[in-house]
C-alpha cells in the first residue's frame, strides 16, 4: 500500500510539474506570436539614380532582410518574421513586445553613418546661397539650422564601425553613442585626426549633419563619440541600427496594422 500511494504521489508531482511547465511554455510561445505587421517598400524615388539591374535588386532586397532581421533581433523581441512579398515589399511581422514606434524607426532609417572635414574655405554666405568650392558638397543640418560644405574624399564610413553601444556624456550626461571602428577604420580615423587638429569634423546620418565637433587632438583610439539631443531610446535604436548595419536599400512604410484584423 505504501509504494502504491508512493508512486501514485509521485506521479501527481510529476503531471502538476510538468503541468505547469506546459502552462508556461504556452505562455512564452503566445507572447512571441507575431501581432503586429508593417509592410515597407523600396523607396524607388531614392533608387532612381542608383541604376540597379534586376539582379543586383535581388540581392539588396535579400540583405536587406537579413538586416532588418538582425535588427529586431538586437530588441530582444523573439518570434518576428520577415517575408517578401514580391515587387520590391516586405512584410515585417513582429510580437507585442516590440513598440510599433519603435519598430518603424528601425524599419524607416537607413543609418548610413560618415564622418566628413567640413571645408573651412567655404564662405557661410556663399553656402546658404547653395554655392560651394570643387571637392566639396552642401550637407543640411539635422536640426534645420542651416547648411555645410564638406569635403567628398578622405572621410570615414559606418562600414568600418566593429561596436555601438549606448553611453552618456561626462559634463551633461545626455545619452550618446558610443562607436568604435575596426583596425582598418581605426588606422584611418587616426590620420584623419592627427592631420586636421583644430579643425571641424562632421558626423553624417542619412546625409543629414547630426553633430559637428572640433577635433581637439589626434583619435588614435579608434573610438569616437556621437551626440545629437538623442533620448535613451534613439540612441539605443542608433546604437542597434550601426551594429546592425545600413539598409542596403532605403525603404518606405506603406502599411501597418495589428493582425487578425
Amino acid at each position: 500500500m505504501t509504494n502504491t500511494l508512493t508512486v501514485r504521489s509521485i506521479a501527481a508531482m510529476l503531471l502538476a510539474v510538468f503541468g505547469v511547465s506546459l502552462a508556461a511554455c504556452d505562455q512564452v510561445e503566445a507572447l512571441s506570436e507575431p501581432t503586429y505587421r508593417i509592410v515597407v517598400g523600396l523607396d524607388r524615388e531614392a533608387l532612381e539614380d542608383r541604376d540597379l539591374n534586376a539582379e543586383q535588386l535581388d540581392a539588396a532586397i535579400q540583405s536587406t532582410i537579413e538586416v532588418i532581421s538582425r535588427r529586431i533581433d538586437a530588441t530582444g523581441s523573439a518570434g518576428h518574421r520577415v517575408s517578401d512579398l514580391g515587387k520590391g515589399r516586405l512584410a515585417v511581422d513582429f510580437p507585442g513586445n516590440l513598440d510599433p514606434e519603435s519598430a518603424k524607426n528601425l524599419l524607416g532609417i537607413t543609418a548610413k553613418l560618415e564622418i566628413k572635414l567640413v571645408d573651412v574655405t567655404a564662405l557661410p554666405t556663399d553656402v546658404a546661397k547653395g554655392v560651394y568650392p570643387p571637392g566639396s558638397e552642401i550637407v543640411p543640418m539635422r536640426d534645420g539650422s542651416g547648411q555645410v560644405a564638406l569635403k567628398r574624399l578622405g572621410g570615414l564610413r559606418g562600414k568600418n564601425i566593429s561596436r555601438a553601444q549606448v553611453g552618456y556624456n561626462e559634463s551633461s550626461n545626455a545619452p550618446v553613442v558610443n562607436v568604435e571602428f575596426d583596425e582598418k577604420g581605426a588606422k584611418r580615423f587616426a590620420v584623419l585626426t592627427t592631420a586636421n587638429v583644430g579643425s571641424p569634423m562632421a558626423i553624417v546620418l542619412d546625409d543629414e549633419i547630426i553633430s559637428m565637433p572640433i577635433i581637439a587632438e589626434p583619435i588614435v583610439g579608434g573610438q569616437v563619440q556621437i551626440s545629437g539631443n538623442f533620448t535613451q531610446g534613439s540612441a539605443n535604436e542608433l546604437a542597434i541600427m550601426l551594429n546592425s548595419g545600413a539598409l542596403p536599400v532605403p525603404l518606405v512604410i506603406l502599411e501597418e496594422r495589428a493582425l487578425g484584423n
